[in-house]
């Protein structure tokens, strides 16, 4: 075991060596010879650890779980993107194009899925190498899409995270857990149908980078998880079956509870239903709506009148005040607003166009972490 471990360990480290040669020598990233070097560590797992691609215990069904859950993934964003927009992939729609993109990425994929299985299966119970193997896989990932010279602020590190780290470690935790229980087949099919499409759907859902990575985050925890509790935690002998049954049916709801919650969250904060949560950043409503306080407001009720709370954009910034008097200026409605709190009114006047929805209530304190964030980014207390 020390032996195996000590290779697993070499070939980890020669792929961190990788990552190091690609962010800080390679200038101007070369696809074909970064695939050219990471056929080195696959050879050399291969050589040292032996490639054994058996059929573990319910790969099958895994491998159907991993199709549903894509077909479903497709099915959700597409719908989404029927009611708010499709915009390009950005990638080249020539038949040449497509070949080469899809050619390359495939032959990028079945390099690392290949080379993470044959190390994985050899440290199932080498727990340091699982973790290494997690984070040096994440990065040969983030080498392709991402330069250190791109992150010039905090906001540009902040940004880097929730949109390209955190859904490439989500990803690569899947897949470390499906290569240790299951087999090389369902990585590379996973990630065949999860990225290939891009390359060659010329359009894709408009969600934002926000959602998209938010789901695409979620979504392979999510599965991991539904995998791990269908196909891997039975026991053979279960001591107290009505123990067990108890908790079986609390993680199914716990489940289901958080994916009512996690997509209710996404849909206020993305703005893609009818209703939309914004943050309160400010002291403007205080004794009213709180700094820190999230609201929750209706675009689609315009029907406005003196007293009521809106939420409208001046100057590319959202603000939620009170309407103090409307008045009706040669048949537009212009609206006078002011915070609760401040002593006067606001300076300027507010068209219907300017609204963005009507107040209906708010959720006290929970946005605190979001203001506090972005404090910390901007580097005030603005």
């Amino acid at each position: 075991m020390k032996k195996e471990s000590r290779r697993i360990l070499l070939i980890e480290s020669l792929l961190a060596i990788i990552v190091i040669f690609t962010f800080f020598i390679i200038k101007g990233f070369n696809m074909p010879v970064y695939l050219a070097i990471l056929l080195v560590p696959l050879g050399l797992s291969i050589w040292l650890l032996g490639f054994h691609q058996r059929e573990e215990r319910a790969s099958k069904d895994v491998l159907l779980t991993i199709m549903i859950w894509a077909i479903l993934y497709y099915l959700i964003t597409y719908i989404l993107g029927y009611f708010i927009g499709f915009l390009r992939t950005g990638y080249s729609t020539t038949l040449k194009g497509i070949l080469g993109n899809v050619i390359t990425q495939t032959i990028f994929i079945v390099i690392l899925e290949v080379t993470r299985v044959t190390l994985l299966k050899k440290c199932k119970y080498f727990k340091p190498g699982i973790v290494i193997s997690v984070i040096v896989f994440s990065a040969i990932e983030f080498a392709t899409k991402f330069s250190l010279g791109q992150i010039n602020s905090r906001l540009d590190f902040l940004d880097t995270v929730f949109t390209v780290i955190l859904p490439i470690l989500s990803k690569n935790i899947l897949l470390t857990y499906l290569a240790i229980t299951t087999s090389v087949t369902n990585n590379i099919v996973y990630r065949f149908i999860m990225e290939l499409p891009a390359y060659i759907v010329p359009i894709i859902p408009n969600l934002g980078d926000y959602l998209t990575n938010t789901v695409l985050t979620i979504i392979p925890l999510v599965l991991m998880f539904s995998i791990n509790k269908s196909y891997f935690s039975k026991k053979e002998k279960i001591k107290d079956s009505r123990r067990d049954l108890k908790r079986r049916r609390l993680g199914i709801v716990v489940t289901v509870a958080l994916v009512i919650v996690l997509s209710i969250m996404i849909l206020l904060v993305s703005g893609v239903s009818r209703f939309l949560a914004l943050t309160i950043g400010s002291e403007s409503m205080t004794g009213t709506i709180n700094k820190g306080d999230v609201v929750v407001l209706d675009k689609n009720d315009k029907k406005v009148s003196e007293g009521n709370i809106i939420a409208f954009r001046k100057e590319g910034v959202i603000l939620v005040h009170r309407v103090v008097e409307i008045q009706n200026i040669k048949g537009v409605r212009y609206y006078h607003t002011k915070g609760d709190y401040n002593a006067e009114r606001d300076g300027w006047l507010v068209e219907d166009k300017d609204i963005v929805g009507k107040y209906k209530f708010r959720l006290r304190f929970i946005g605190w972490p979001t203001v506090k964030l972005n404090e910390w980014i901007l580097g005030g207390d603005n």
